[in-house]
C-alpha cells in the first residue's frame, strides 16, 4: 500500500502538468493555469514546471489584452530561465502590443520599442537561426526609423528562409522606399507581388514609388489594381486622383476624388477636387468644395487662403468681364 501511495504522489501531479502543457499548445491558457495550480497543491513544482506556469500566466494575460501584467510575468519567466528564447520573445511582443493599444507619450513609446528590441536581441542570442525573431526585430527597426538596420535584418531573413516569402520582400521594399531608394524598392515590391497577387500593401507602396520616379504607367496600373481589390478604401481613390492630376486628366481625377468623398467624408479629397475644378476653370465648383473643406476643418489655413484667392479672382472677373457675382463666404 505504501508503494502504491508513493506512485500516486509521483504520477498524479504529473497528470495535471502534462495536461497543462496540452492546454498551452491548444492556447487554452486558463485551463492550463488551473492544472498547474492543482499540481502545485499536491506537490511543489520543480524549477521547469514553475517556469512554464509563469509563462502560462503571461500568455493568459496577453490573450486578455492585459499587456502590463503579461510583460511582468514574461519578465519573471526570463529571470527563472535566462537561457530560454521564449520569455524574451513574448515580452517583446507584449511590449509592442502595449504601445499599439495604450495611449502613451511618443518618447515613452520609443523607449518601450527600444526595450522590446533589446529583448529580441536576447532571444536571438539564445536562438541565432530563428528567422521569425529576426523578422520581428526588422519590423521594430523599421518602426524606430532605423531603416538600414531593418534592411540588414530582412536580408538575413530572406537568406535563411527555406521558402521565398512575399512579406519579407514587402518589408525590405518599404525600407528602401523610406530611404528614397525607389528603384530598389520597386524591385522588391514587384517580387512580393509576383509571389502574392493579392498583397495590397505591395501595390500601394510600388504605386507610390513609381509615381515619385515619374513612371506614371506603373503607378496607374497599381492604383487601378488597388481599386479592384479594395474599392471601399477612400485612400486608394485619392492616390489615383493625385496621379491623374499629374497627367492632366482633371475630369477623371475629379471623379476619383468624388468616389473617395462618397466612401468617407474627406477634406483632402474635396480640396484636391477643388484644384481640379480650378484647372478646368470651374470656379464656382472649386469655391463650393473649399467651403465644404472649411466647414469640416475650420482651422484649415490653406483652404481659407485659397478661397480668398478664388473670390478675389472672381471679383476681378466681374469687374473686367461683367461675369456673375462672386460667391460669398
Amino acid at each position: 500500500m505504501s508503494m502504491m501511495s508513493d506512485e500516486k504522489d509521483y504520477i498524479f501531479p504529473l497528470l495535471f502538468i502534462y495536461r497543462a502543457y496540452g492546454y498551452i499548445v491548444l492556447e487554452e491558457y486558463d485551463k492550463g493555469l488551473k492544472d498547474f495550480i492543482k499540481s502545485s497543491q499536491i506537490k511543489k513544482l520543480n524549477a521547469s514546471q514553475n517556469y512554464n506556469m509563469i509563462l502560462c500566466q503571461g500568455l493568459k494575460n496577453f490573450e486578455l489584452k492585459e499587456f502590463e501584467n503579461a510583460i511582468s510575468f514574461f519578465g519573471k519567466a526570463a529571470q527563472k530561465q535566462s537561457k530560454k528564447r521564449d520569455p524574451y520573445l513574448l515580452r517583446a511582443m507584449a511590449i509592442v502590443q502595449y504601445t499599439v493599444n495604450k495611449p502613451i507619450k511618443p518618447k515613452t513609446k520609443i523607449q518601450m520599442l527600444k526595450d522590446a528590441k533589446k529583448d529580441l536581441h536576447r532571444a536571438l542570442e539564445q536562438s541565432p537561426k530563428d528567422e521569425s525573431v529576426l523578422f520581428l526585430r526588422g519590423i521594430l527597426n523599421f518602426a524606430l526609423h532605423r531603416f538600414y538596420d531593418a534592411i540588414s535584418d530582412f536580408e538575413r531573413v530572406i537568406e535563411k528562409a527555406e521558402e521565398t516569402n512575399a512579406v519579407h520582400y514587402l518589408a525590405r521594399g518599404r525600407c528602401y522606399a523610406c530611404l528614397s531608394m525607389f528603384k530598389e524598392a520597386i524591385t522588391d515590391l514587384s517580387i512580393a507581388i509576383n509571389l502574392n497577387k493579392d498583397l495590397l500593401d505591395a501595390y500601394l507602396n510600388r504605386g507610390k514609388c513609381a509615381y515619385l520616379i515619374g513612371d506614371t504607367g506603373l503607378a496607374f496600373m497599381d492604383f487601378q489594381k488597388l481599386i479592384v481589390l479594395e474599392p471601399k478604401n477612400p485612400s486608394v481613390h485619392i492616390y489615383a486622383g493625385n496621379l491623374l492630376m499629374t497627367t492632366g486628366s482633371y475630369e477623371d481625377a475629379t471623379k476619383a476624388f468624388t468616389n473617395a468623398d462618397n466612401i468617407q467624408k474627406s477634406p483632402l479629397a474635396l480640396y484636391q477636387r477643388s484644384r481640379c475644378h480650378v484647372a478646368l476653370n470651374n470656379m464656382a465648383e472649386a469655391l463650393d468644395d473649399l467651403n465644404k473643406v472649411i466647414e469640416i476643418s475650420m482651422t484649415d489655413k490653406v483652404a481659407i487662403q485659397d478661397r480668398e484667392c478664388l473670390n478675389a479672382l472672381k471679383s476681378c472677373s466681374v469687374l473686367c468681364l461683367g461675369d456673375e457675382e462672386p460667391i460669398e463666404k
